[in-house]
């Protein structure tokens, strides 16, 4: 009788494992999301919309989608300011400075560093993706975008530069375009968006769902 509690008790055990890992992919990943500027720091300015404001929009929902999926998920910034010491000379400087102490000292799977891309060009539009080492990582999301461009590879980001982690920059569309940000400023456009680039993480990390 024991043995049969035992062998039932096991089988529970690996159904209900078996269920998690299915619903919850990313349970293991702990993922930093960095929208860019913050506060003073605008970012690009087009139609009366602020870079830092979208981006912040696109990390809160990018971040809900993610933990759905299991992650753990920071955020550099949750609201209207950067990371910048009191009475710096260098904002700008030390705002990527504290975001790369914050980031390695959570030691994270993977960083999302979110920005909009801008040009005098209103015609340019399109997301591309920015990484330093991980190609294999950053071409996974850009397929799972359907990407026109290819992902850069790019040596003088001074944020990826000076991570010790996995990690990609996305510039979310083109502010300057009016198109682009129609689909920037849409949340069920960037909610769409986010569970493509998780199916392009789910990929590379080849996990099933």
């Amino acid at each position: 009788m024991k043995h049969k509690i035992y062998v039932l008790f096991l089988f529970f055990f690996f159904l209900i494992t078996n269920v998690n890992s299915k619903s919850l992919p990313l349970k293991d990943k702990i993922i930093v999301l960095d929208p860019g500027h913050g506060g003073v720091d605008k970012g690009a300015s087009y139609y009366n919309e602020n870079e830092s404001d979208l981006v912040l929009n696109i990390s809160t929902i990018l971040k809900e989608e993610l933990e759905k999926k299991g992650a753990i998920v920071y955020q550099t910034r949750k609201g209207n300011y950067d990371l910048s010491s009191p009475n710096t000379k260098r904002r700008k400087k030390s705002d990527f400075d504290n975001r790369i102490k914050f980031i390695n000292e959570i030691n994270p799977t993977l960083i999302i560093s979110i920005h909009l891309n801008a040009s005098n060009n209103n015609n340019y539009n399109g997301i591309q993706i920015f990484y330093k080492n991980n190609n294999e990582l950053a071409q996974s999301i850009s397929n799972a975008l359907n990407l026109r461009r290819k992902p850069v590879k790019r040596n003088n980001i001074y944020l990826l530069n000076n991570l010790k982690y996995d990690a990609f920059l996305i510039e979310w569309g083109f502010i300057s375009n009016y198109n682009d940000l129609r689909k920037i400023k849409d949340k069920n456009n960037i909610r769409q968006t986010s569970l493509k680039l998780i199916n392009g993480l789910l990929k590379f990390y080849n996990v099933s769902t």
